[in-house]
């Protein structure tokens, strides 16, 4: 069995999930790690589960108040190229998918290897 831990972004922070009341997420307060920095609690969650996987809800995105497109690249960078990210940002479509990726492509590549390493959940 694999264990994959969750992320949720919201206003450049990691945040507890109440529910699904969204207005009352705050930023995460955790014994895994002492900041609600989205990086350091990504690299704690990872570390404490041992995955390569981690499943982010990017919540800006979801609510239409901006994506953390410089966060999920902060992340990425953090645990290396051998971690996957599966990001649920809101996308309806592929249209979407694909404007995003497009958009953000260069924040998460530094060579001409294949280098988004994410999956979109759409």
């Amino acid at each position: 069995m694999q264990v994959i831990p969750v992320l949720d972004l919201l206003d450049g922070h990691a945040v507890r999930a109440m529910r699904g009341e969204r207005s009352r997420y705050r930023p995460i307060q955790s014994s895994l790690c002492a900041t609600s920095d989205p990086v350091e609690v990504a690299r704690a969650l990872v570390a404490a589960t041992g995955s390569n996987v981690l499943y982010v809800a990017d919540l800006g995105a979801i609510l239409s108040l901006g994506d953390h497109a410089e966060v999920l690249s902060a992340i990425c960078t953090a645990l290396g190229r051998d971690a996957f990210l599966w990001l649920d940002a809101g996308f309806i479509n592929f249209a979407s998918v694909s404007a995003f990726v497009r958009r953000v492509s260069d924040r998460f590549c530094s060579d001409n290897r294949a280098c988004l390493w994410y999956r979109v959940l759409a």
